[in-house]
């Protein structure tokens, strides 16, 4: 098999038109690693679809359920499979880089859950404002929970939905070899035995395990429509509109008087004392919650509208920009060299041409806007990269933090490429110590960053940083210039200058 034609998405390695699984509204998977998609529960509540809204709320009654069982003295294997869930790999949703195995939800999560129904301030408290109940409300509560976390968690509470889902295109479109009929374990929960029950289905298979399909429109790329961040950056609004004008001051006084302690002696507060004063009056006042998720319930279309755009960028910039791109590297014979370091050296050189000169920069810009989400790009150097007749191994991690990329012809030749971005706050600190830390745990002495700069003013700042550097360590600094400024206009990807 030609190494440009190396299957990466469910369609490559079932041999199904892409456009099969767009009509049926299903995510194109990849079945190398997974996606840097999130399902966000917020699009089942803000759903159309009934089918949706009633998942929605078979959420809520397991919820309600959970509330009732802690207050009880539960033993410990009662505790385990009532409150704590394992992340499901096999929909190839998340952040892993090398494979479908991500963390799982784990007890951090199931004691996160536990404490909240016990908490005087609830995800399931009556909201004053007639606000519905939300999952999400639990990582504005709890700053260790994150996307990952409510997505994991809604997936295993919507398995049986998902399986079925999955099961509908596979006796449609699937040919029998390509399925197993398994039965797959906790997938429904029965209130009546008060136990996880599996259930049989015919699913996709390969590589000894089933796949799950996901519809795209439950689907987010950056986080979940309602999430912390979002709360603290539009704090000062959400408190402005709150029509009870004693309530409006009280949060408004507490906040000015927690940051003016905190910004006590400095000529103006930073940004992290306004941070840290927003938590503190979240802590005392938690009922903003309940106003900043009304306004997010007021807002349920731009959710759908951002859940079609993060699933279309996604589509373009990973799977189809990604497969015109490795025909044009094809071309260039950027997979028939093997990867010892001098031949990954003249790799990153086709890859250097192709980007700045040849239209390659164009893929980090899908339908025209620049994608600057580190994780996103990341992605897309490994599918870029992946060849069929070399050992390449991404976020390897050997003890000292994961290294973004291991070329090896063998436990001695050992090469290591580590990518960032021009933009990166922390970029100074890890040119000066990040890569020999790794190189020391991955035992080699060959390793190098790959610095992708999006503006003139990155690249000036990748220089200023590295012209200090010893000229024996300048060579292991490799910029491209990923700047739609400074490049001719070209009617189509590769398209030369």
């Amino acid at each position: 098999m030609n190494s440009h034609i190396i299957k990466i998405y469910f369609s490559d390695f079932f041999n199904i038109d892409p456009h099969i699984l767009d009509k049926y509204g299903a995510v194109n998977i990849s079945l190398v690693s997974d996606l840097p998609l999130f399902i966000d529960p917020f699009l089942l509540f803000g759903s159309s679809k009934k089918e949706y809204q009633h998942l929605h709320s078979e959420i809520i009654k397991y919820l309600i359920f959970l509330a009732n069982k802690s207050s009880q003295d539960l033993g410990k294997d009662i505790y385990e499979s009532l409150f704590h869930f394992k992340e499901i790999k096999q929909n190839w949703l998340g952040f892993s880089k090398n494979s479908n195995n991500g963390r799982a939800l784990g007890w951090r999560f199931a004691q996160a859950l536990h404490r909240n129904f016990n908490d005087k301030y609830s995800i399931l408290r009556n909201s004053p404002i007639d606000t519905q109940v939300h999952i999400e409300k639990l990582c504005l509560l709890d700053k260790g929970v994150g996307k990952d976390n409510i997505s994991d968690f809604t997936t295993n509470l919507i398995k049986s939905f998902l399986l079925k889902y999955t099961e509908k295109f596979t006796l449609k479109y699937l040919n029998r070899s390509q399925t197993r009929f398994l039965s797959v374990a906790r997938s429904k929960f029965n209130y009546k035995f008060e136990k996880w029950m599996a259930e049989d289905y015919t699913l996709p298979y390969i590589n000894h395990d089933y796949v799950i399909l996901t519809p795209k429109d439950i689907l987010m790329k950056d986080d979940t429509w309602i999430n912390r961040n979002d709360l603290l950056n539009s704090f000062e609004d959400i408190c402005a509109s709150v029509t009870n004008d004693s309530l409006r001051f009280e949060f408004n006084n507490y906040f000015q008087k927690i940051l003016n302690e905190l910004a006590r002696g400095k000529e103006k507060p930073s940004s992290d004392d306004k941070r840290k004063a927003k938590d503190m009056v979240l802590s005392q006042f938690p009922e903003i919650i309940d106003y900043y998720i009304k306004s997010k319930e007021l807002h349920k279309v731009e959710a759908y509208n951002n859940s079609v755009h993060d699933v279309t960028v996604t589509d373009v910039m990973l799977r189809q920009d990604v497969s015109k791109a490795r025909e044009q590297l094809t071309s260039l014979k950027f997979y028939s060299k093997p990867v010892s370091e001098q031949e990954l050296l003249e790799k990153i050189d086709i890859l250097k041409n192709f980007i700045e000169h040849q239209g390659g920069y164009k893929l980090f810009y899908p339908n025209g806007n620049l994608c600057t989400n580190e994780i996103f790009v990341h992605k897309l150097f490994q599918f870029l990269t992946l060849t069929s007749n070399s050992d390449v191994n991404f976020e390897v991690n050997n003890g000292n933090g994961a290294v973004d990329t291991v070329f090896s012809l063998g436990r001695r030749d050992k090469t290591l490429l580590e990518i960032k971005l021009g933009g990166s706050s922390s970029l100074p600190r890890n040119l000066e110590n990040q890569l020999e830390a790794y190189k020391k745990s991955n035992g080699t002495d060959k390793g190098y960053f790959l610095i992708i700069c999006f503006n003139q003013k990155q690249i000036e700042k990748v220089y200023n940083i590295t012209k200090n550097f010893p000229e024996e360590t300048k060579k292991y600094f490799i910029s491209i210039d990923a700047d739609k400024s400074n490049k001719t206009s070209a009617s189509k990807l590769g398209t030369k200058k």
